[in-house]
């Protein structure tokens, strides 16, 4: 809970969700692992050369995309929905913008079924922020 003993007493209480998980995810993001999950959408080695260099999930086939990338990128969308529902100031600093990129490929990634729920949510959250 938020009176937490294990966590330093400099702990802010409410930030990240406070807690013991408000302090993991402000680590994690300390330690640049938004920056690595928002890579792996187009890491080249992990989506091949088209993707990576139009970034429009539009360019993957279906079977790629269910056979393969899914499964993980629906996982990383749901724990970056949950970074930004905790932490705000992602959006609002642009750490998940991505120069500007990855909303777009948001938009993008809904055009294949099995990620279409999870990038509409993330979509939504990031939306929400910004206006």
């Amino acid at each position: 809970g938020i009176d937490d003993a294990s966590l330093p007493p400099q702990a802010p209480k409410f930030y990240a969700g406070g807690g013991r998980v408000g302090l993991d995810r402000d680590t994690f993001y300390l330690a640049g692992g938004v920056g690595v999950m928002i890579r792996m959408f187009r890491e080249k080695s992990f989506v091949g050369q088209e993707m990576s260099n139009s970034y429009d999930a539009r360019d993957l086939s279906e079977e790629i995309v269910v056979n393969r990338l899914a499964a993980c990128w629906n996982e990383a969308l749901v724990a970056l929905r949950e970074l930004i529902y905790a932490m705000p100031s992602l959006v609002e600093n642009g750490t998940v913008m991505d120069n500007g990129d990855f909303l777009p490929f948001l938009f993008t990634l809904l055009s294949h079924d099995p990620c279409f729920e999870v990038a509409a949510a993330l979509i939504e959250e990031i939306l929400s922020l910004m206006s």
